[in-house]
């Protein structure tokens, strides 16, 4: 048997590697993440700024340094002329910070100073990131022009006996960059288990050498082995390369055990061979699997929560969220890569991921036995 198997292995390889389009297709996979992590930012980075100094005193041009020193931003200076509506409106700036008439003379007699922060709400989720860190680095000069000033308008009637330190744990930078990377790997997961062992499947019908395979000495059950074990290897290959590339390409901080982690994501490996099986066995030729692994990966992956969180989802939604293989995966993910933890802290979703991949290698090998035994 090992014998038939390790000839059958070496077939499968062999016939990967003369097939452009997948290898085409599966070093895209490879590289996605590299292409996402560069091109796809939910962090402020030079976002058009417009500061519009009205008060063109010495005090007013430093609050305007602070904004041009900001890696968030690409600054601009106007003077009084500028017409912020019309700048928002012709989409030359998205923020607009307006400093009055006046500003310096208050800061010198101690009166509470007002400035103006307008942003196009066009994009609401950057306009708020970009109101935030316009509002810290506002606040962050009021404390150093005097501590009891308060350039918001509250009152200056002294300083609170608390003091706010807040402290981000696991991702100090909030770099959303970070997080994208474990939700890639996720879905490259997805995307290789599913699709490489139902085109590897799929290639017999259409090369009609699936018959040839029937009337050789290996079983249904050895034929099923030596479709899923070579395409399952190349895929650990690809989250391998993914786990290296979000380290040495970005940075991402790895601090949990990578054999764990690889460990857990063969459980993952089972879920998705298991629907490239049932789509294997379904689909008649390349471009029926491609369209069928592509519709499997948006839905899955949505509901697991790579591009909202599940709690942000009608409730409908986050039950059938616990039908997507990444819902329990991503956390697994996150939660030793970033965080660092054991297997005791991930061990539920471990078990939910291993019965729920087990289940269905099952039906999906018993389905695939099915097409082999004609």
């Amino acid at each position: 048997m090992l014998l038939r198997l390790r000839v059958a292995f070496r077939k499968e390889f062999v016939q990967f590697f003369r097939s452009t389009v997948l290898v085409v297709l599966v070093v895209y996979v490879f590289a996605e993440p590299v292409l996402c992590g560069v091109a796809l930012t939910m962090d402020v980075r030079n976002l058009p700024l417009l500061v519009v100094d009205q008060d063109r005193s010495s005090t007013s041009r430093a609050l305007a340094e602070r904004f041009r020193i900001a890696p968030y931003f690409a600054y601009t200076y106007a003077e009084a002329e500028a017409n912020p509506d019309l700048e928002l409106e012709r989409g030359t700036a998205q923020v607009v910070l307006v400093i009055p008439h006046g500003f310096a003379r208050a800061l010198d007699r101690g009166e509470p100073a007002a400035v103006q922060l307008l942003a196009d709400g066009t994009y609401s989720n950057f306009a708020e990131l970009a109101l935030a860190d316009a509002s810290g680095i506002v606040a962050a000069y009021s404390a150093s022009v005097h501590p009891e000033m308060v350039v918001s308008g509250a009152s200056a009637g002294g300083l609170p006996a608390v003091v706010n330190r807040l402290r981000s744990w696991y991702m100090p930078g909030l770099e959303y960059t970070h997080q994208e990377m474990l939700a890639m790997l996720g879905i490259s997961a997805l995307l290789l288990g599913v699709l490489l062992p139902a085109a590897a499947i799929v290639r017999e019908k259409e090369s009609g050498t699936l018959e040839q395979l029937m009337v050789t000495p290996l079983r249904p059950g050895e034929l099923v082995v030596a479709k899923l074990v070579p395409m399952g290897l190349l895929m650990m290959v690809g989250l391998v390369i993914g786990v290296v590339t979000a380290r040495l390409a970005f940075g991402t901080h790895l601090r949990g055990s990578l054999g764990l982690f690889f460990g857990l994501s063969v459980l993952m490996l089972f879920s998705s061979m298991g629907l490239g099986a049932f789509v294997g066995a379904i689909a008649r030729n390349l471009l029926q699997t491609l369209l069928l692994t592509f519709f499997m990966l948006f839905t899955l992956g949505f509901l697991a929560g790579t591009v909202v969180p599940v709690t942000n989802m009608p409730l409908p939604l986050q039950w059938l969220s616990y039908l997507s293989p990444i819902r329990y995966y991503l956390p697994i993910a996150t939660q030793i890569l970033s965080k660092g933890l054991g297997f005791e802290y991930v061990a539920p979703n471990a078990i939910a991921l291993g019965v729920y991949g087990l289940v269905l290698m099952a039906a999906g090998a018993r389905q695939l036995r099915r097409t082999f035994a004609g």
